[in-house]
């Protein structure tokens, strides 16, 4: 008689083992398909835009940003390649004394603006490229992010106009990130006033 009761017992037992062992891998089958499930969706998932490339920014007709000058080599060098970034634009001519002073500051804070804008020197010299490369050369200037070009554009004159007060050099002229003068500064720069109406600049973006 214990035999008798024992056994069923026994057998019960085996039954639930394997009852408990079938769903058991019924849950590990089930797991590791939405663990599949996740992984698949999670790289399709192309993650929040990257701050790091700058979005395409149209031309404005008539504005600085739609111009194109010459470098001191013949390249013609169009202003729309800035848009997307603020610049700032340094007027000057290699017979200005004070400019020669302006370009020395300029150029000292370089180093610290070209994160914040993309840096042009536009020379007004009549005597043509040829003139300004042998300033420079003579001069032995150390190179910097500045970009030296002729400011030849026909158009030139008639798009900084409404904003230019002053027909004096050197002057400073600040143009936000769409390529639209926003002010005009002129005589010697001072770096950290500069520096921080760049900054500005750059953390209004495209806006507007």
């Amino acid at each position: 008689m214990c035999v008798e009761v024992e056994e069923p017992m026994t057998h019960s037992a085996l039954n639930t083992s394997k009852h408990s062992g079938v769903v058991k891998a019924w849950i590990v089958t089930v797991l590791l398909i939405v663990a599949v499930i996740v992984v698949v969706a999670v790289s399709q998932y192309p993650g929040p835009a990257s701050n790091s490339k700058q979005l395409p920014v149209s031309v404005t007709p008539g504005s600085f940003g739609s111009l194109t000058f010459t470098s001191l080599d013949g390249a013609s060098v169009p202003m729309s390649r800035y848009l997307g970034k603020p610049m700032l634009v340094e007027i000057w001519a290699t017979w200005c004394g004070p400019c020669v002073k302006a370009r020395k500051e300029l150029h000292a804070l370089a180093a610290e603006a070209e994160p914040y804008a993309g840096l042009v020197a536009l020379s007004v010299d009549r005597g043509g490229a040829k003139v300004v490369r042998d300033h420079l050369a003579k001069k032995k200037e150390p190179p910097t992010p500045w970009v030296d070009l002729m400011a030849d554009d026909p158009r030139f004159r008639s798009v900084i106009g409404p904003h230019d007060v002053r027909a004096t050099i050197p002057k400073l002229i600040f143009v936000d990130a769409r390529g639209r003068i926003v002010d005009i500064e002129y005589g010697i720069p001072d770096r950290e006033w500069v520096l921080n109406r760049l900054k500005a600049l750059s953390s209004a973006g495209a806006r507007g």
